[in-house]
């Protein structure tokens, strides 16, 4: 049982709900009172303190939520099964309204598909889960609402099954941007938003929200992981080594004016990248991090997307970028180090070209990429491990030392590039030449 608002994304002020289960079934009542969604607390599900008289307003949520407790109660000291209908006009007098200027509704109503997702799935997960996999369950609703409303499929937990997983591929294969381009590129993508669909009802199921196990029935929605890209050490000397004042960037479009700005976040971004492909942490994780969980060196804490505690003692070289810093690593939004490090990464010189291999619409496909296009926030992550493999670290050590538990998933991270060949093929000659 819990308050829910009736629009959370709108901007505008929103009706409060309570809504409980009993008996099975969903009980639904309005408090009455509005808010602007950005002024209410969705942990402590209240009033924040920039609402004029705040304090009386949860204090009549605090009402609602113990009369409905005392009226349960009072029903199970009986012996008798709860009128739904007899409670919400018991609140409407316990609460000073007049029932008979109340117009007549339903004592049930079942929240809708988008409603649970919204006001009880994302509420829950908020509380252990990192920021950005929170906005994609926001992107995943977002998306599906709109397939629902271009093809009229009706969203419920019964109709979530393989029909609705062919019926959604076939229309997101068909989905463009504004400028024409398809808005998914690779059939990934497309999974990655039913294997969230199927999260959603499975927790449902759950948690008794439906009795319905159709979301089972849903396959071939898992995502396929080709090659990861990962950079070499001679990468990392490259970028390290960079004095971006020496570098003439209006070679890349750069305005003049614009130059010492530019400097400032080619510096930052790269500091941000060479950390992490230092000790390896996700980018939520870096996102967070502050002074006090590195202590004499060592790095302690406690992951954001799976609660797995990391103690890592700091290479020199993660030390040294620290050092530079002050110790306080520079940071930005994902979105913009993105950008920035597509720039550092042509300014390195990483101009090879490389083929990218993925599936759109079940058939595989092949893109030539140059290398520079390919480095991302995430191609941190992937260099550490791939480069402690290098170094001749245990696998086993290397899953501890970045906190993955598990080898399927740890095998998504590692690259074998053509050196690595090369190098294992030298070995292979030298064991026979002994």
């Amino acid at each position: 049982m819990a308050l829910f608002l009736k629009e959370p994304k709108q901007e505008d002020e929103t009706l409060i709900y309570y809504i409980t289960r009993i008996n099975g079934k969903m009980f639904k009542y309005s408090t009455g009172l509005k808010v602007e969604p950005k002024h209410w607390d969705f942990v402590k599900k209240r009033f924040t303190k920039s609402v004029a008289h705040y304090s009386t307003k949860n204090q009549k949520l605090k009402n609602i939520e113990g009369e409905v407790t005392s009226q349960l109660w009072e029903y199970t000291k009986s012996g008798g099964q709860p009128d739904l209908e007899e409670l919400r006009n018991i609140l409407e007098e316990k609460l000073g309204k007049n029932p008979k200027s109340v117009q007549s509704k339903k004592a049930v109503e079942i929240m809708t598909f988008e409603e649970l997702w919204l006001n009880e799935w994302i509420p829950q997960l908020s509380v252990t889960s990192a920021e950005s996999t929170i906005n994609k369950k926001h992107y995943a609703l977002n998306c599906l609402t709109a397939f629902s409303t271009e093809t009229k499929y009706n969203l419920t937990f019964e109709n979530i099954n393989e029909r609705f997983s062919i019926q959604f591929k076939k229309w997101a294969l068909n989905q463009k941007k504004q400028n024409g381009l398809p808005r998914f590129k690779r059939d990934n993508s497309i999974n990655k938003y039913l294997s969230i669909t199927k999260e959603f009802a499975k927790w449902a199921y759950k948690n008794g929200f439906t009795n319905d196990v159709s979301y089972s029935k849903i396959s071939n929605c898992n995502e396929t992981y080709y090659v990861p890209f990962a950079l070499e050490n001679e990468d990392i000397k490259k970028l390290n080594s960079i004095d971006f004042k020496l570098v003439d960037l209006t070679k890349y479009d750069i305005q003049t004016n614009s130059i010492d700005f530019t400097i400032k976040k080619l510096e930052e971004a790269r500091d941000s990248f060479l950390f992490r492909c230092f000790c390896g942490i996700r980018f939520s994780d870096y996102k967070k991090l502050t002074s006090d969980k590195i202590i004499n060196n060592r790095l302690t804490l406690v992951t954001q997307k799976t609660g797995t505690t990391i103690s890592l003692p700091l290479s020199s070289l993660a030390i040294e970028v620290l050092a530079r810093n002050n110790y306080n690593p520079p940071k930005m939004e994902n979105q913009k180090e993105n950008e920035v490090l597509k720039l550092l990464a042509l300014i390195a010189g990483f101009t090879e070209k490389t083929t990218v291999t993925y599936k759109l619409g079940g058939v595989k496909r092949e893109e030539v990429k140059k290398r520079w296009e390919l480095v991302t926030t995430h191609t941190a992550r992937k260099t550490f491990i791939t480069n402690c493999l290098r170094a001749g670290i245990e696998p086993y050590l290397v899953m501890e030392m970045v906190g993955i538990k598990k080898e399927a998933t740890f095998k998504r991270y590692v690259q074998v590039s053509h050196n690595d060949i090369s190098i294992a093929m030298n070995k292979f000659e030298e064991f026979f030449s002994n």
